[in-house]
């Protein structure tokens, strides 16, 4: 899991009880001007970090495959080919094999797709769910001091007091257990015949199967099918899973997640934009885009006071519903 990289990789003392075992295959790093290195134990993680050392596989007490890259760069694995890409304090975003899954957490915006569903938050602004025909956006100015949702379909923008279809079962969550949860959960991808019998062990053997190799400042892996691409000198990282793809530049925190079901960018100045078949939403300066099919609608963002005011109003009134959890 992410979380437990992140502690024992800024502890200098490491908790052994998560009894990680890290593998390589034989073939070294082949890194211009660096020795042969070989570890067995995360607990090595950090002198070899410092060493020079330009990434670290190892297996997660979640049973995951991790290659721990430059610039706190984190890719996880699952058996089911999930992927997870992270920077520690920074950006992740997370995908299942069939990429009808995906988030996105960033400085700017936290983002879930499941399906056709989709929920869209900004950090200090509005907040957007979406079905396959309309888009529900909560937390934008208006004119009145009561709080407004505007549902957008193709022919029509209609305000209303129905706060039911804006909030969600995802609301009281923190954005780590919700990708926690997404990534982690092997129904998404469906059971595989004898993984339950030992994932450790099958994590450990597609460890020691991975293919790591340096040339230059490129560091490409290949694990568990997945193709990595990791500029050791910059951080930048690009993931292959099949039709799905996820590039990370860490100098500007830009980042870009591809899959047959959506397209989503973050860009240096954190404008975002999410694209899934007619449905456009999307941020620019002080205001939210949104185009349901032929319908284009221009929304302001609420200013700071606004934002915390209306959340505070919110929070008093929510229901709890479930929308936007894909069934």
């Amino acid at each position: 899991m992410i979380d437990t990289m992140n502690v024992l990789n800024a502890k200098i003392d490491v908790d052994e009880r998560f009894g990680y075992e890290t593998r390589r295959r034989n073939t070294e790093l082949k890194n211009k001007g660096s020795i042969m290195t070989s570890f067995t134990s995360y607990g090595k993680m950090r002198d070899m970090r410092n060493a020079g050392v330009q990434a670290i596989l190892c297996v997660t007490p979640a049973d995951t495959i991790a290659l721990v890259l430059s610039h706190d760069v984190i890719v996880e694995i699952t058996l089911h080919k999930h992927v997870r890409l992270s920077q520690i304090a920074g950006v992740t975003a997370a995908i299942c094999r069939a990429g009808s899954v995906a988030t996105v957490h960033h400085s700017s915006v936290h983002i879930v797709q499941q399906k056709t569903l989709v929920q869209f938050d900004l950090v200090k602004g509005a907040r957007v769910r979406a079905t396959s025909d309309t888009v529900h956006v909560l937390g934008v100015e208006s004119g009145n001091l009561q709080q407004k949702v505007h549902s957008v379909t193709e022919k029509e923008v209609l305000s209303h007091d129905n706060l039911s279809v804006a909030t969600d079962g995802f609301y009281d969550r923190s954005t780590t257990e919700t990708t926690t949860s997404l990534f982690l959960d092997d129904a998404t991808g469906g059971d595989v015949l004898g993984i339950r019998e030992d994932k450790r062990a099958r994590c450990l053997m597609a460890a020691r199967r991975a293919i790591i190799d340096v040339k230059d400042t490129l560091l490409s892996a290949i694990v568990q099918g997945v193709k990595i691409k990791h500029n050791v000198c910059t951080g930048d990282t690009r993931v292959y899973c099949g039709r799905n793809f996820i590039s990370l530049c860490v100098a500007t925190q830009a980042l870009t997640l591809h899959s047959p079901w959506v397209e989503i960018n973050v860009d240096r100045t954190a404008r975002t934009r999410l694209v899934r078949g007619n449905q456009i939403i999307e941020t620019s300066d002080r205001h939210l885009h949104i185009t349901q099919n032929s319908m284009r609608v221009d929304f302001p963002l609420q200013s700071s006071s606004a934002y915390k005011a209306s959340t505070d109003d919110q929070a008093n009134q929510s229901d709890g519903s479930n929308f936007g959890v894909a069934k």
